[in-house]
């Protein structure tokens, strides 16, 4: 991060009492925009990899109400959605994988936002 691929904070970062994640990371900035936009917060993990297979919700932290999350592969006839989150695959250029959010469509590309430099 920080256009230090080697760099790793190990600091916490926190939202108004919520932990967002680890500092600098891709998904510390994924769950921060999802809590400020959405009120919602997904569980942790490790690289973007995981999400992929491990997140099946996101909760809303005021009132613990889960909401289902849907995943369509790459090539799928349904076109991204703004305010979607946009996993990589791990890959030798992304061991870790990464994650960002879709922020708007057009019907030929996606622009995207993310921490960390790709």
């Amino acid at each position: 991060s920080n256009d230090n691929d080697s760099y790793y904070s190990y600091v916490d970062n926190y939202l108004y009492g919520v932990k967002t994640g680890t500092k600098w990371q891709c998904i510390e900035y994924a769950r921060r925009w999802l809590f400020i936009r959405k009120g919602c917060i997904f569980k942790d993990a490790s690289m973007g990899a995981q999400m992929w297979d491990q997140l099946s919700y996101v909760e809303r932290v005021i009132d613990g109400k889960l909401f289902p999350l849907k995943r369509y592969s790459n090539g799928s006839p349904k076109p991204s959605k703004k305010g979607s989150l946009l996993i990589y695959k791990q890959t030798s250029d992304f061991p870790v994988s990464h994650v960002t959010i879709i922020v708007d469509t057009v019907i030929t590309f996606i622009s995207h936002l993310g921490s960390n430099k790709i």
